[in-house]
């Protein structure tokens, strides 16, 4: 699979001004790799992972994947492009503390396959925590459930916002294990600061103020 970003330009209005805060922006993803995304604070990085997933759409540019445009679609559409295509890791994307563990995976898709769930919990390797209450979890089990229900409708993306630096470098590292698993036939991009996450990733890219 392909992931392409042709001139992605994102504008806002303040007071009838125009602030460019994403500028011509064009790269290509290719499955198979995890691309870790840095920059200073306001550099844009969470934008640049919201208009990849279509939680914010870009002022004009193309965002194809497999040459196919995934941008100017009707609402319906895009709601089934982000599930078909795309798992997401955000931070206010957070587990449902009012649910199982189960129930929380199973929350994107229409299919509550319970078997499904408890597959995807022991391929990141948490299956034996499946009983426990969530309040009763480690970061590093939040975000391996969070991993886990990213992966339920089997997406080829799957977008990570800051969410790995929470944890400790030897848990960073393991993570990233799991993450060069799942990226074999997947793209991974995430955003990051942290030097453990960037060294274990296999491209870098930099946003300087709205450009890459």
């Amino acid at each position: 699979m392909i992931l392409r970003l042709e001139n992605v330009c994102k504008n806002y209005y303040i007071d009838k001004i125009k602030i460019k805060v994403m500028k011509n922006i064009s790269y290509e993803f290719n499955s198979g790799n995890i691309y870790a995304v840095i920059g200073k604070k306001f550099a844009g990085k969470t934008l640049f992972i919201n208009l990849i997933g279509t939680i914010e759409l870009p002022t004009s540019g193309y965002l194809t994947i497999d040459n196919v445009s995934y941008i100017k679609k009707k609402d319906k559409d895009i709601s089934y492009i982000r599930n078909k295509y795309f798992g997401y890791i955000l931070p206010y994307l957070d587990l449902d503390k009012d649910l199982s563990i189960i129930e929380n995976i199973l929350l994107p898709t229409s299919k509550k396959d319970k078997e499904k769930a408890i597959k995807l919990l022991e391929y990141v390797g948490i299956n034996n925590k499946r009983k426990l209450d969530i309040n009763n979890l480690s970061e590093y089990d939040r975000l391996r459930i969070l991993l886990a229900r990213a992966l339920v409708n089997d997406p080829k993306i799957i977008l990570i916002d800051d969410e790995i630096d929470k944890l400790n470098s030897n848990n960073q590292k393991e993570y990233m294990k799991l993450l060069k698993q799942i990226a074999k036939d997947r793209i991974i991009i995430l955003t990051t600061k942290s030097k453990t996450v960037i060294d274990n990733s296999d491209n870098v890219l930099e946003l300087k103020c709205g450009s890459l």
